[in-house]
């Protein structure tokens, strides 16, 4: 719907080509869970929109299990995901913002969140 009443929408994903985006809608490659792939995919958008106005962090993981079944590893997958990508992008928006004067993060999550479900013993969002 942005796209289509002209505004500059990117879609961020870490398989852009993977599915298809509606006309207007520019792909962007990120992983969220690598901490320089964030900041370049703001690069990115800066440099071709001149602008970000509008950041919406709803990339998400989890690993459903008994909490001392989750290697530590894939915990710390899960975090980088979850939490500090997220916290990455914003960081990386927030100047950009602020410069123009504003503008908005939306952060998406799981039901999960604030409802655990059985065997969901490590953070998951999505």
């Amino acid at each position: 719907r942005l796209a289509a009443a002209g505004h500059q929408v990117y879609s961020a994903s870490r398989n852009p080509g993977r599915t298809g985006l509606p006309a207007g809608v520019t792909p962007v490659a990120v992983d969220v869970g690598d901490p320089e792939s964030g900041r370049a995919a703001v690069r990115s958008v800066l440099s071709a929109a001149g602008r970000l106005d509008v950041l919406v962090n709803n990339a998400g993981t989890g690993e459903p299990g008994a909490l001392e079944e989750i290697p530590d590893q894939r915990a710390h997958e899960i975090f980088e995901v979850n939490l500090f990508g997220p916290m990455r992008l914003a960081a990386a928006a927030v100047p950009l913002m602020r410069e123009r004067g504003g503008g908005r993060i939306i952060n998406v999550t799981s039901g999960n969140d604030t409802v655990p479900a059985p065997f969901a013993g490590t953070v998951q969002t999505s």
